[in-house]
């Protein structure tokens, strides 16, 4: 999260906007994200919260905007204030910690939005400028990696060649397939030219995964994660724990019911409820499918760029279902509004008083009034952006302190480039937290004498130079 604010504050120093070779990026290096929003915003201002604060606002509206533009397309305009309230509210701990604080995966909502909205326009105007647009939308997305073919571009075009075959006379079949054929072979280019041209200049951390034997864990794994994101809770039973479970109850009920509606359907499905229902059921079994016979790692937010349709498939179906009065639907609605509103008043409660960041905000507030404005720790934006750019932190891979062998093997991306250009200047900090610090290969010879500050959970370690705190650590008997 604070990786991303610190991109965009190197890109507001740059003379290009969109990439800098400033920065260590991750597994993907973004085009289109949150960094460059950032780095706008931090052009008008310097105050890192007050950047944070404006940018997220204008992401939730760009998301909100992108949602309504599929809501008209697809003819639920009546049910948008409802539906894009669930968008934004904290229904389940994943969502909120992987979603609406850190804005990860908020370019993958903004695109499946605006694509599955376009292509629906498209096929039902025939208007080649759309058409365009969606050529240029989509050569945009692929620069932002092969994620995008995975998670949109693909499923969308596996379904619309299932539905030209099935139904190959219905009006908009065929202009369904070449919209997303356009769709994902534009897509392609553009990951081609990621993949070719800026991935080699701009650099990044590449992942791997092989074709493995059956994994039918992960497939338990995977639908676990979709009940973590719905709001599905463990623990004691309690009040809240119980609305939770019946809120993911709900929607698990809603999301099957809808494919079951899809599939008995049929010929009676409008040519939206076929792309948005279709694409749902395709990047679902794909996605399933990915984790079945490979060894890729997964973590439940992966599922979310396509997971956020289930929203839109669900009231579509309802919409186009003649046996349910618009006074029932309206009601439905409502009631799964409220119950969302019941946990997502739990869950604010939750976050409001669950203080993340204390041990790191003390530690800022502490090093700013001291000569220790360089030095180390596990991860190193945060201090960064508690500090206002002022604390230089180099960061170390995080999990890794018991087997660290030498000081200046830094973690290889999510921080600036000029922390594995130059040591740290003048007197430096060490920050560990007290777990780590237990199993840290240098224990024996960082010991407490060292400690310059103390919270809850993590000791601060002061040294006179990165000379000094390079030599105590080659003492180790551990090495």
């Amino acid at each position: 999260m604070s990786g991303d604010l610190t991109l965009g504050y190197l890109l507001s120093k740059s003379n290009n906007p969109i990439l800098t070779k400033a920065y260590l990026y991750t597994t993907e290096i973004r085009v289109i994200h949150t960094a460059q929003i950032y780095g706008l915003v931090f052009r008008f201002c310097n105050d890192w919260h007050t950047v944070r604060v404006i940018s997220t606002a204008i992401i939730y509206l760009l998301i909100l905007a992108s949602y309504y533009f599929l809501c008209r397309q697809a003819g639920i305009k009546k049910y948008f204030a409802i539906s894009a309230a669930l968008y934004i509210l904290p229904l389940s701990n994943e969502y909120a910690n992987w979603f609406l604080f850190p804005m990860y995966y908020a370019f993958h909502f903004v695109a499946t939005f605006l694509t599955l909205g376009l292509v629906i326009k498209y096929v039902k105007s025939k208007n080649k400028i759309v058409l365009t647009v969606l050529a240029v939308f989509s050569l945009l997305m692929g620069l932002n990696g092969i994620r995008v073919l995975l998670v949109l571009t693909m499923p969308l075009l596996v379904c619309s060649v299932i539905y030209y075959f099935v139904n190959r006379k219905k009006e908009g079949a065929l202009h369904f397939v070449i919209a997303s054929a356009i769709t994902f072979f534009i897509s392609v280019i553009g990951v081609g030219i990621y993949v070719k041209i800026i991935e080699p200049a701009y650099g990044s951390l590449k992942t791997y995964f092989e074709i493995t034997d059956l994994n039918y864990s992960s497939l338990a794994e995977t639908i676990q994660g979709y009940l973590y994101l719905l709001g599905y809770s463990t623990g004691p039973v309690t009040g809240a724990v119980m609305i939770s479970n019946l809120f993911c109850l709900i929607t698990v009920i809603l999301i099957i019911f809808s494919i079951i509606q899809f599939f008995k359907r049929k010929q009676e499905n409008s040519i939206q409820a076929v792309i948005v229902a279709g694409f749902f059921v395709c990047a679902f079994l794909l996605f399933e499918g990915l984790y079945f016979v490979t060894d890729m790692g997964y973590a439940t937010r992966y599922c979310l760029p396509f997971f956020i349709a289930n929203i839109p498939m669900v009231l579509i179906i309802l919409n186009e279902n003649k046996k349910i009065s618009e006074r029932q639907k309206m009601i439905l609605c409502l009631f799964v509004m409220g119950v969302a509103i019941l946990v997502a008043k739990d869950k604010y409660f939750s976050f409001k008083y669950a203080d993340y960041t204390k041990d790191n905000r003390e530690i800022t507030e502490y090093l700013l009034g001291t000569e220790y404005l360089e030095g180390y720790m596990g991860t190193s934006c945060a201090l960064t952006e508690f500090s206002n750019g002022v604390l230089k932190v180099y960061g170390w891979k995080p999990g890794d302190f018991e087997n660290q062998k030498d000081i200046d093997i830094l973690e290889p991306h999510n921080q600036p480039r000029e922390r594995l250009e130059r040591k740290p200047e003048g007197k430096i900090f060490v920050i560990m937290d007290k777990p780590s610090y237990n199993i840290w290969t240098f224990r024996d010879v960082i010991t407490l004498d060292y400690l310059i500050y103390e919270t809850d959970n993590k000791y601060v370690f002061g040294f006179d130079s990165y000379d000094s705190f390079k030599s105590l650590t080659l003492q180790s008997a551990n090495l």
